[in-house]
């Protein structure tokens, strides 16, 4: 029998811990030289090589992709990389027949026909035959037939609002616009609701804003033929295989008991959804439903002409397919069982300029420079794992397979997953979200990295954390606001799932973070070169970011997460919960008491924790700091209930049921508490798990086994 793998990593810890001490002055010369070193020519280098080609997951040019991007690893001094492929279920649409809506006649004849693909209008690439038609994943084929009924942005108030005026949705084909939530919980509601069908598109009124005139390639914003394609799974991973990785000989569900819709779902651009609203019937729509769009927006349903009708007809059809993941490993010469996770995914539904290789040229970036470090003797405390994931657009599908197979290693061993989607979407500010764990992480390095933007240093805001404080103010005049997070990124398996501290983050342009050209044909380089951040300065500075961050958390002795954010955090949510919901608790007896002596727990703890206990530290002995960082890493582990049946169990926040995108605190609790007729006796439970899972978190941090009973 071999040496315990566990206990060869301590002993290398011990050994290392004694030979390679590290200052906090060290770690920030290092990062610091490794932020300056981000060249702005490179990260255009890659991103040109990057969005050459469409690369959709699962085809050749995708694993073109990882090919690319495993060789810029080993050239760059990593010490593993692997190319790791999944056998997974994922969704095309018919290459020699295009999915497409008809308008049809009294008698059965189509009077009007969408083109089912988008125009090439600048881009020499715009014109590739390896461009899929326009569709979305997932989608049911069928060919549907029957009233149109208008719905507004798709959300459950807005089928609502169409019962309320007499109009169901039950039998209709529902015509939806994006802009207020993720395109597969506007299925979900429409199939709730008794729809057939589902046909999206992007009003000018959000896309187009200033007339449509001034569209790509001339700006960053929508032309009339421009699709965003996506998937319409809510489910995450490997619909065949829930809950568990598709490995070799994994157990497969059948396909027809896959959470997936069940009716056909087709976008198209809004040159094509005039023709459908001009000759819409029915009573006009309220104020706040009508678009840009140069038509009086009806609801419907049917056509203004007698007996005309929509057809759909959807061939999307779901296949299996190879998707890949690239992982590379740079080992830490101190704690090389502790893990700092770098994350981006790698396939695009086309070229993908801005999503996702805007991140992955990032990074890139930061793997040449810490291989270049490693090369000269400079490794990381703790070990880097860069992570390059396929199947993203998907629903999130390489990184989860990849989190549930190796779900206890790193529930045991990573510290933290820093996630990069999109480098630069807009040249406006930072937008991070992240764990309370993490805000004084985020703070610190943004006050670090200088700001891109001339006019913001000429206004007084020297670095990027100054410009995200000015647009992005909290209730804290010293400090912006930190997003919570939801899901429609790879950092959701780490923190939903496993309970891993994680960050995301971006550049972007508007303070919603949307970008008009988002998932089209015309993400190009050229959207990105000459529109969105000329000179690659944006793109810089988010790279300066992130390798700051990475460094913070590879190199500091400890780790540098701050409790004290977290009770502050819980303290302020569980107000803003109680504030909505007290009165229906009250009526039904539930109290909300055990919540504020848990949180009162955690803020005295996390006080104790950071100030005499941390105050009493020897850092000379690699017991003691062992022991405080496992305690920092246990605490948002502690948030995870293992007996949910999902990936996501996280009790503080999850993705939220109306709009997957966006972080619900305690949104288990308010989607029980927002049903037509809540079941009380699992509110009750839910409240009480609540308050168990905070006042874990407490004893962790005094760390000793709580006395009851002994």
């Amino acid at each position: 029998m071999g040496i315990p793998i566990v206990f060869v990593a301590s002993l290398v810890f011990l050994f290392a811990s004694q030979r390679f001490p590290c200052t906090g002055q060290q770690i920030d010369i290092e990062a610091r030289r490794l932020s300056d070193g981000v060249d702005s020519e490179k990260l255009r280098e890659y991103l040109r090589r990057l969005t050459q080609a469409p690369h959709v997951a699962g085809t050749e040019e995708e694993l073109d992709t990882a090919i690319y991007v495993r060789d810029k690893f080993l050239e760059f001094g990593l010490d593993s990389v692997k190319i790791v492929p999944y056998d997974v279920l994922l969704s095309y649409p018919d290459r020699e027949r295009p999915n497409t809506i008809h308008i049809l006649d009294g008698t059965g004849e189509s009077v009007f026909s969408t083109l089912g693909y988008e125009e090439p209008l600048f881009a020499p690439e715009e014109s590739s035959p390896r461009v899929f038609p326009t569709f979305s994943a997932y989608s049911a084929p069928g060919e549907p037939i029957g009233d149109l009924v208008y719905a507004c942005y798709g959300r459950r108030e807005d089928f609502q609002y169409l019962l309320s005026q007499g109009i169901s949705a039950e039998g209709k084909i529902v015509l939806a616009r994006y802009g207020m939530s993720f395109r597969g919980n506007i299925v979900k509601f429409a199939m709730e609701y008794g729809a057939i069908g589902v046909i999206l598109y992007s009003d000018p009124k959000e896309y187009a804003p200033y007339g449509e005139d001034f569209v790509y390639p001339d700006s960053e914003y929508m032309p009339d033929m421009a699709v965003q394609s996506g998937t319409v799974m809510l489910a995450n991973g490997d619909p065949t295989t829930p809950q568990w990785p598709s490995v070799p000989g994994a157990y497969r569900i059948p396909e027809a008991e896959a959470d997936l819709p069940d009716i056909p779902v087709q976008p198209i651009g809004y040159r094509e959804a005039r023709i459908l609203l001009e000759n819409l019937a029915g009573v006009q729509a309220p104020p706040e439903w009508q678009g840009a769009l140069n038509v009086t927006y009806r609801l419907g349903p049917g056509f203004a002409q007698p007996n005309w009708k929509v057809k759909m007809e959807v061939r999307t059809r779901n296949e299996m397919a190879t998707v890949h993941n690239v992982i590379g490993i740079l080992h830490g010469s101190v704690e090389p069982d502790r893990y700092v996770i770098l994350g981006n995914h790698r396939d695009a539904w086309v070229f993908g300029a801005v999503d996702p290789s805007s991140g992955t040229a990032s990074l890139l970036e930061i793997a040449r420079l810490y291989g270049e470090a490693a090369l000269e003797g400079n490794r990381p405390r703790r070990t880097l794992i860069f992570c390059s994931w396929g199947a993203e657009e998907y629903g999130l599908v390489g990184s989860l397979e990849w989190v549930e197979e190796h779900a206890n290693v790193l529930a045991d061993r990573a510290v933290i997953n820093l996630n990069v989607d999109i480098s630069v979407s807009g040249n406006r500010t930072l937008s991070p979200s992240g764990c309370p764990l993490t805000y004084q992480s985020l703070y610190t390095t943004t006050k670090s990295v200088g700001n891109p933007n001339p006019d913001e240093i000429a206004a007084g805001r020297p670095t990027v954390f100054h410009t995200w404080l000015h647009n992005f103010p909290s209730e804290d005049p010293d400090v912006p606001q930190v997003g919570n997070l939801g899901s429609g990124s790879d950092y959701a398996p780490f923190i939903h799932f496993l309970g891993i501290p994680s960050i995301d983050m971006s550049y972007i342009g508007t303070e919603e973070g949307d970008y008009a050209l988002y998932h089209s044909l015309y993400e190009t380089f050229h959207l990105v070169d000459y529109i969105l951040d000329r000179g690659f300065t944006y793109m810089k500075g988010l790279t300066q970011v992130w390798i700051e961050l990475a460094d913070h958390y590879a190199n500091s002795v400890l780790i540098p997460f701050d409790v004290r954010d977290y009770g502050k955090f819980l303290r302020r949510q569980a107000q803003d919960f109680s504030n909505t919901f007290e009165t229906q608790l009250q009526e039904h007896g539930i109290s909300l008491e055990l919540w504020w002596s848990a949180i009162d727990n955690v803020i005295s703890a996390a006080d104790f924790f950071h100030g005499e206990h941390q105050g009493s530290l020897n850092l000379e002995n690699p017991y003691e700091v062992r022991r405080f960082n496992d305690e920092l890493m246990a605490v948002e582990r502690v948030f995870i209930d293992s007996m949910i049946q999902s990936d996501a169990r996280h009790l503080i926040y999850k993705p939220s049921s109306s709009d997957t995108y966006r972080g619900e605190v305690f949104g288990s609790l308010v989607d029980l508490l927002l049903a037509a007729d809540p079941d009380w006796e699992k509110v009750k439970k839910g409240v009480s798990v609540v308050a168990h899972m905070i006042q874990s978190a407490a004893n962790v941090l005094m760390g000793s086994l709580n006395t009851r009973g002994f």
